[in-house]
C-alpha cells in the first residue's frame, strides 16, 4: 500500500508522499520488533525504489540519509539487500548534478564510515557494490568539482576513502570489468590526473600528516593494481599507449619525490614512527616504476627519451641508496637507445646537464653520496656496451660528475653576500665547465647568476 501511494500522480497527494519518506525511518525499530530485520529490507528496498526517478528527490535521499543511520544499516545481510538500491539511486543523482550531489556524498561519506567499523560483519561485498556503481561516478565528481568550492575536499575524501577500502581482489575485479580497452585506458587516465594533482597541489595543510599520509597509502596501494593492469593491457604492440604509460610514470615519480615522503627531512622520532607505520613507500613505488621501466623493449622505452630524462634524474636523487642505483640505468637505456638512432647520444648528454644543473643547484636535491654512486654505477653499465665505450660514454660520465661536484661546491656556499668571493669562484668553475663542454645556454644562465651577485654587492 506504501509503494501504491508512492506512484500515485498528482499535486494533492505530494505532501503525503513527502510526509512518508520523512518519517519513515522512525517506524523501523518498532517494525523490527515483529519481523525479521532482512524481511524489512525488502520493503524498506521496495518502497524506496517505488518513488519516481525525478520525484520527492530531497525526502527520498533524507530518508536513504535515516536508514544508513539506522541500526537496520548494520545487519551485514540487511546490507546487501540494500546496498545495490542504495549505489543506484546515488549514482543517479550524483550524475544529474550539483542540485542534490552534495547530499549524497554525504550519504555516501556515512556509509564508507560505518563500513570501517568492526562490529558490523563482513563488509567485502559492500565495498564491492559500492566500487561497481559509484566509483567512476565519484571520480567524475573528482574530475569537474572546484577545488576550492566547500564540496571539493568532501568528494576527495569520499574517493580516496572507498579506494582505501578496496582490496586487491576488488581493483583486480573492478579494472576486469570494463565493456572496452578505450573505457578502461579513460578510467585510468583520470584516475592518474587526479592522483597527480593531490600529490603536487597539496590538497591538505601540512599538518594534517595522517590525512596525507592515507592518501599516500591509498595511491600507493592503487598504483600496483593499475601497473599490473598496464604491462596486460597496454604494452603489447598496437595496444601500447605512449600517453598512459607517461601519465603512470609521472605519477609514481611525483609520489616518491614528494615532499612528505622524504624521510630524512623528519625528526629521527617522527622517522621512526612513519617507519614502524607505513615502512618507507617511495622504494616501493620506485621499484614498481623501474621493474615498469624494465619490461619494456628497448624500443618502448627509447619512446620517453630524452624528454622524461628530468622525471627520472629527480627520482635518483631520492636519498635512498637502492632506488639512486636503480634509476641511473634508465639514463644507459637511453644512451644506447639513441646511439642505436644516431650513433651518439648527444641528446641525452644534453638533457642528463641540463636537469642535473636544474635539480641540484636549482632544487637543492642531491649530495656528495648521490656523486660517489654516479660515476661507478654507470661506468658498471656502460663498460658493457662497446659501442657507447667507442662514442665516448665513460669520459661523460666523468664530465657529469665533476658537473655534480662543481654544482654541490656553488650550492653548499648558500645565498648571501658573505660568501661573495666563493661564489665568483663557484660561478666561474660552472662557466668553465660549460663553454668547454659547448653549452651556451647554460653559460648564458651562469652569466646572469654572476652579473647579480655583482649587483647584489654592488660591485
Amino acid at each position: 500500500s506504501f509503494n501504491r501511494m508512492m506512484v500515485v500522480k498528482g499535486e494533492t497527494v505530494l505532501p503525503v508522499q513527502a510526509a512518508a519518506l520523512q518519517h519513515f525511518a522512525t517506524i523501523i525499530q518498532e517494525v523490527l520488533k515483529i519481523m525479521e530485520p532482512d524481511e524489512f529490507s525488502v520493503i524498506i528496498k521496495q518502497f524506496i525504489d517505488s518513488v519516481p526517478p525525478t520525484k520527492l528527490v530531497k525526502f527520498k535521499l533524507l530518508c536513504i540519509g535515516h536508514i544508513v543511520g539506522n541500526d537496520i544499516f548494520r545487519h551485514e545481510e540487511c546490507r546487501h539487500i540494500l546496498m545495490p538500491m542504495l549505489t543506484n539511486h546515488l549514482a543517479m543523482h550524483i550524475r544529474q548534478g550539483e542540485d542534490h550531489g552534495t547530499k549524497c556524498l554525504e550519504i555516501l561519506g556515512d556509509v564508507l564510515v560505518l563500513l570501517q567499523r568492526k562490529d558490523v560483519g563482513n563488509t567485502s561485498d559492500d565495498v564491492w557494490m559500492i566500487a561497481s556503481n559509484l566509483l567512476r561516478v565519484v571520480l567524475m565528481r573528482v574530475n569537474t568539482s572546484e577545488r576550492n568550492a566547500h564540496s571539493s575536499g568532501f568528494v576527495v575524501t569520499c574517493f580516496i576513502t572507498l579506494l582505501h577500502l578496496m582490496n586487491e581482489q576488488h581493483f583486480r575485479r573492478f579494472l576486469t570489468n570494463f565493456p572496452s580497452k578505450d573505457d578502461l585506458m579513460e578510467f585510468l587516465l583520470e584516475c592518474y590526473k587526479v592522483f597527480l594533482e593531490l600529490l603536487i597541489s597539496g590538497s591538505f595543510p601540512k599538518d594534517w600528516n595522517a590525512m596525507i599520509m592515507m592518501l599516500n597509502l591509498v595511491v600507493m596501494n592503487s598504483l600496483s593494481p593499475f601497473s599490473e593492469c598496464l604491462q596486460t593491457q597496454f604494452q603489447r604492440g598496437q595496444n601500447f599507449s605512449l600517453g598512459l604509460w607517461k601519465s603512470a610514470f609521472d605519477v609514481s615519480i611525483s609520489f616518491a619525490t614528494q615532499p612528505s615522503m622524504q624521510l630524512e627531512s623528519l625528526s629521527p622520532s617522527k622517522r621512526n614512527q612513519q617507519m614502524a607505520k607505513y615502512s618507507d613507500m617511495r622504494l616501493k613505488v620506485s621499484q614498481q616504476v623501474l621493474a615498469m621501466w624494465n619490461n619494456l623493449s628497448l624500443d618502448q622505452r627509447g619512446k620517453f627519451s630524452p624528454w622524461m630524462i628530468g622525471q627520472f634524474m629527480e627520482l635518483s636523487l631520492v636519498t635512498h641508496e637502492e632506488i639512486r642505483k636503480a634509476t641511473m640505468q634508465v639514463f644507459y637505456d637511453m644512451m644506447v637507445y639513441e646511439y642505436r638512432q644516431t650513433e651518439d647520444f648527444r641528446q641525452v648528454a644534453f638533457e642528463c646537464i641540463d636537469k642535473l644543473d636544474v635539480h641540484v643547484s636549482g632544487g637543492g636535491k642531491g649530495d656528495k653520496a648521490y656523486m660517489d654512486l654516479l660515476g661507478p654505477v654507470m661506468k658498471a653499465h656502460v663498460r658493457q656496451n662497446t659501442d657507447l665505450l667507442k662514442a665516448g660514454a665513460l669520459e661523460f660520465v666523468d664530465n657529469l660528475t665533476q658537473l655534480l661536484s662543481r654544482l654541490l661546491d656553488f650550492r653548499n656556499l648558500g645565498e648571501g653576500d658573505d660568501f661573495s668571493i666563493s661564489r665568483v669562484q663557484a660561478i666561474y668553475n660552472l662557466l668553465q665547465y660549460y663553454q668547454e663542454t659547448e653549452r651556451d645556454e647554460m653559460v648564458l644562465r651562469y652569466i646572469y647568476k654572476l652579473a647579480d651577485l655583482h649587483l647584489r654587492s654592488q660591485n
